[in-house]
């Protein structure tokens, strides 16, 4: 088993059980899955960005 992650640490320590990653590139989807991660079935973000036209 890995050793847990800095941010598994500082989350984990806080009582956190669930963290949300998001990604752009699939390169970057490797990288959390060969720290531990696992994709979630589906997510949603809501940002107060203003709309794009």
């Amino acid at each position: 088993m890995e050793a847990p992650s800095d941010l598994e640490r500082f989350t984990r320590g806080d009582g956190v059980s669930t963290v949300f990653l998001a990604y752009a590139e699939d390169a970057v989807a490797r990288i959390y899955a060969r720290l531990g991660s696992r994709l979630a079935d589906s997510t949603l973000l809501i940002a107060n960005q203003p709309a794009r036209s």
